[in-house]
């Protein structure tokens, strides 16, 4: 975009981002998985999500101090140990598992993944199963 009146030079100024979040977990969900992309490190990244998701389902994790030593700790993506950093900082965990579930979905979405909803059974069969569930699907 350029702006010009005869009395001055050319202002050339920079594009807006064409991306725009209605909910800060989609925001930043977005960015982790932008970042991945261009470190080449996508995948890895989302297996690290999916080992954080599995803990906060499995231990029930929600405190801020001890996810982010689990993730420093853990051999985690830096762009993971830096999203946990940032979000604790900011003293926002109580949206981590959002934004984690958020990642998950775009991360699908890119790949081409179907995810298959059994709502109707979920409580019947409990995450354990249903996590299994999506493991069959997926494979």
């Amino acid at each position: 975009m350029q702006f010009s009146s005869p009395n001055t030079t050319s202002l050339k100024l920079k594009q807006p981002s064409p991306i725009f979040h209605d909910k800060p977990v989609t925001g930043y969900a977005g960015a982790i998985i932008d970042v991945a992309q261009i470190t080449n490190t996508l995948h890895s990244v989302q297996r690290d999500v999916q080992r954080l998701l599995k803990l906060e389902s499995d231990d029930g994790i929600i405190d801020g101090s001890t996810v982010r030593k689990v993730v420093e700790q853990g051999n985690f993506e830096r762009h993971v140990v830096g999203l946990v950093k940032m979000l604790t900082k900011k003293k926002k965990m109580g949206i981590i598992g959002e934004v984690l579930e958020e990642f998950e979905r775009i991360y699908d979405e890119l790949c081409g993944t179907q995810v298959v909803l059994v709502s109707s059974e979920r409580e019947r069969l409990g995450k354990k199963k249903c996590l299994g569930l999506r493991k069959l699907c997926t494979n």
